[in-house]
């Protein structure tokens, strides 16, 4: 069964919000801070201190899952802690129980060499699936 919403399970993670950079922003995307105080999506892969932060549904204006932000808009993330869950966006083929990492482009992908994000929970088919997250 689909989940319709990203944060399935929040163990403590705070609900920001932040103006995002000069691109659309999906829900579930792997976001990163910018110099600026701007949130966007996460560019680096294998990120070594990739922060847990995904974007959230706007629910408030309405809008769900499918329902990208436009450019330079306010988002609402979430600062994930260790134990919650999220419903995020896969960069390829990834099998339940693999730890995931930043793919560079605010998708998850299988560990190789980064640091650990999550363990995965519901297998993703390829790219731009919908993949259920643990944070560790």
């Amino acid at each position: 069964m689909a989940k319709n919403t990203i944060l399935l399970r929040d163990a403590g993670s705070e609900i920001q919000e932040k103006t995002s950079t000069a691109v659309t922003i999906t829900p579930g995307a792997l976001l990163e801070l910018t110099s600026g105080g701007l949130v966007q999506a996460n560019s680096t892969a294998q990120d070594a201190i990739a922060a847990p932060f995904f974007a959230l549904e706007d629910s408030l204006q309405g809008n769900d899952i499918d329902d990208v932000y436009a450019v330079s808009v306010i988002v609402k993330y979430a600062t994930g802690k260790a134990g919650a869950r999220i419903n995020a966006i896969a960069g390829a083929a990834v099998a339940v129980g693999a730890a995931v990492e930043s793919a560079g482009n605010d998708k998850l992908i299988t560990r190789t060499t980064g640091k650990p994000i999550g363990i995965c929970y519901t297998a993703a088919a390829g790219d731009n699936a919908r993949l259920e997250i643990e944070l560790i």
